[in-house]
């Protein structure tokens, strides 16, 4: 009897999934995104896999809670306004905030990290025409993105974001949560970021995971808003 329960729990077993989160690597950029997607198994007991065919309409019912992927047309493993700004999304209803939508990215002249994947972003608006044009976005999210569209499909916008030629929204959330890299270096970190000393408020030095900048309000982190020697941090 003993031994037909063990083999009944083994067998049941060989559908378990296993998950594990990747890092970059430092400043060549080759690596994953530092951990900031969820799970991609199970999308719920008595629901679909993650991956399983949906539509929009009905992706409550078709992916048991989670959201439907607009260009995949495939459950993902995103909830709907669980993602925070530049955080990993697939669609607008994954984003917090009426005035966020998920947009696409580029790193290095290419789709970050992938054509079907955006970031959540605030919609940038208008406060003054300038010259130069004033709009109402925060610190580090000070770069203006023009003409995008989001991945939902809505009309096209400008959205508070950062330099895509110098770094990934991954990079600089890291830097924003202090992940330390002593021991390890630029592997611990995300892609467009890498690790060096940063000189915190408190004028402590530390190794963390930082990123190229060329002004100080692309920058928010241990140190502050500073950008000293062409990376975040004082």
């Amino acid at each position: 009897m003993r031994i037909l329960l063990v083999a009944t729990l083994l067998i049941a077993c060989a559908s378990c999934v296993f998950d594990s989160e990747s890092v970059g690597s430092g400043r060549l950029g080759a690596g994953g995104l530092g951990g900031d997607g969820g799970s991609t198994g199970m999308a719920g007991t008595g629901g679909s896999v993650t991956g399983s065919s949906c539509t929009v309409a009905t992706e409550a019912e078709d992916c048991n809670g989670k959201s439907c992927n607009p260009v995949t047309f495939e459950c993902s493993e995103f909830e709907s306004e669980d993602r925070g700004t530049c955080e990993t999304c697939v669609s607008d209803d994954n984003c917090w905030g009426s005035d966020h939508r998920c947009v696409e990215m580029r790193y290095k002249n290419l789709p970050y990290p992938d054509a079907e994947t955006g970031f959540c972003l605030k919609i940038a608006f208008l406060l003054s025409e300038g010259p130069p044009p004033v709009y109402d976005c925060d610190t580090p999210y000070l770069t203006v993105l023009v003409d995008r569209s989001s991945l939902s499909g809505g009309p096209v916008k400008s959205y508070c974001g950062i330099r895509e030629d110098l770094t990934t929204c991954a990079a600089v959330r890291a830097h924003a949560d202090a992940w330390p890299c002593a021991g390890v270096g630029d592997d611990a970190c995300p892609d467009g970021g890498f690790c060096d000393w940063v000189r915190t408020e408190s004028d402590s030095w530390i190794e963390l995971c930082t990123y190229a900048c060329d002004q100080a309000s692309q920058c928010q982190g241990p140190g502050g808003e500073a950008c000293s020697q062409d990376y975040c941090g004082r």
